[in-house]
């Protein structure tokens, strides 16, 4: 069977003190059958706020936030991890040097694709790393 991983970020992974946190996103896709679900129930969501294109959470209030979130934790077949990083606690960081960054990121990326494959999770809907 088909499985599928879907990554996204939200902020920005720097000093500037723009941003206080950034954050990965990752759902875990047992198939087809869970995507065009989540597909439908998506557009569902959609069309009831009337929102077009892409959605950013920016946009949208604290408790469409949570609807959206509880609407793909509901689906059989998806399983939803999160990374938050309190930027001003990454001493080990160097911001200054763009590989630096990037090896982080990686990192992040990494451990949440480990934790999205281990098998004790197989129950659990929403998983924050």
């Amino acid at each position: 069977m088909d499985k599928f991983i879907f990554i996204d970020d939200s902020g920005q992974l720097s000093n500037n003190e723009r941003h206080e946190y950034f954050i990965y996103g990752c759902l875990y896709v047992d198939g087809p059958d869970a995507i065009q679900e989540a597909k439908n129930k998506v557009n569902a969501f959609c069309r009831k706020r009337k929102i077009k294109g892409e959605i950013k959470g920016f946009h949208l209030s604290g408790k469409d936030r949570k609807k959206l979130l509880q609407i793909l934790g509901e689906i059989d077949g998806i399983k939803q991890y999160f990374v938050m990083t309190k930027n001003s606690e990454l001493k080990f960081v160097n911001f200054k040097d763009p590989a630096s960054v990037k090896r982080h990121k990686q990192y992040l990326i990494r451990r949440m694709i480990e934790k999205s494959l281990e098998k004790k999770h197989s129950q659990k809907k929403m998983w924050c790393i």
